[in-house]
């Protein structure tokens, strides 16, 4: 997308679209282009979590429209990702905008947990974005956690040279754990 104020309408079609259809393949690809708009204009659209989206908010038709629940509204839609490119985007969403989504490290173990059995790009992309939930939110037991479990999967069963990198190059986790 080359024009920059067609961000903003771009974004409210792709969740309408991603609200009204029940086609998975529509949601998966919608989730693609959303992830690319996200990419090019990072600090465009507003964030909150799905457990905090204010109802009723009013919008003004100005250039600083803001799309407040457009995680809440991709995470109702997680079960319809069965395609790697569209997983990938989701991951890179959630770990890209971690520290503005309150359950991130929740939203991430779901992948997590079937590390070994996901393709390439997806593992890829959770090793990134857990790395990137930790670097943002690292007072959280939770990520210090999420981060150890996959650079140990990483590392130890699929062995990646990005997450080796990573796992030794950081002097916080508590080696004993692994």
């Amino acid at each position: 997308m080359k024009i920059e104020s067609a961000a903003e309408r771009c974004v409210q079609v792709l969740l309408d679209l991603i609200r009204s259809t029940q086609t998975n393949y529509v949601v998966q690809e919608a989730i693609i282009v959303l992830k690319d708009i996200f990419r090019k204009y990072p600090n465009r659209f507003a964030f909150v979590s799905p457990l905090f989206c204010q109802p009723n908010i009013s919008f003004d038709d100005s250039y600083s429209l803001r799309y407040e629940s457009v995680i809440g509204t991709l995470c109702e839609r997680l079960e319809a990702l069965d395609e790697p490119e569209a997983k990938a985007a989701m991951v890179w969403i959630i770990g890209e905008y971690a520290h503005r989504i309150d359950n991130a490290d929740e939203l991430l173990k779901t992948w997590i947990t079937s590390f070994k059995d996901e393709p390439t790009q997806v593992q890829l992309q959770l090793l990134t974005a857990t790395v990137k939930l930790f670097l943002k939110k690292p007072t959280g037991a939770s990520s210090q956690q999420l981060v150890q479990d996959v650079l140990k999967m990483a590392t130890t069963e699929v062995r990646y040279s990005k997450s080796l990198f990573s796992f030794r190059w950081s002097p916080s986790f508590d080696w004993d754990l692994m």
